[in-house]
C-alpha cells in the first residue's frame, strides 16, 4: 500500500514537474531556476525534474526576484549583479568572500538591491 501511494506521488509530482516556464516574464514568483535556465513554479521535490535539474532554489528564500524592465534576470558573476543576504539585509559585491556564500540570499542588480533596502556590507560595488 505504501509503495503504490509513494508511486502515484511520485508519477505526479513528474507529470506537475512539467510545469516550468521559459518566459523571463514568469521569473517573478518562481521558486527556482532550471539547469536549462528556465523558471519552475514547483515544489522543490519536483521542480525541474525534466529539465536536468536545479541551478538556484528561491523557495526557501520568498519568491526570485523580479526581472527589471528589460533586463535578464541576474547571473551570478555578471557586471553589476551583488549578492543579498536577505538575513542580514545586506548586499556583497562579486570581489567580497562572501558573494553568494550567506545561507539566505540572492543574486540581484545592485540598483535594484538599494531600490529594496539592502546596503552595502562594506561599501558600493560601483
Amino acid at each position: 500500500m505504501k509503495k503504490t501511494r509513494m508511486l502515484l506521488l511520485v508519477t505526479a509530482g513528474l507529470l506537475l514537474g512539467m510545469n516550468v516556464q521559459a518566459n523571463s516574464s514568469d521569473a517573478a514568483g518562481a521558486t527556482a531556476v532550471c539547469k536549462d535556465g528556465k523558471y519552475s513554479h514547483e515544489p522543490k521535490a519536483i521542480a525541474c525534474s525534466l529539465h536536468g535539474g536545479i541551478k538556484t532554489w528561491y523557495g526557501d528564500k520568498g519568491p526570485a526576484p523580479a526581472v527589471s524592465g528589460n533586463r535578464a534576470a541576474p547571473v551570478a558573476g555578471a557586471p553589476g549583479v551583488v549578492w543579498v543576504n536577505t538575513r542580514s539585509k545586506h548586499y556583497h559585491c562579486a570581489n567580497d568572500i562572501w558573494y553568494g556564500k550567506t545561507r539566505k540570499g540572492a543574486y540581484m542588480y545592485e540598483d535594484d538591491a538599494k531600490a529594496q533596502g539592502y546596503k552595502p556590507d562594506h561599501k558600493a560595488c560601483s
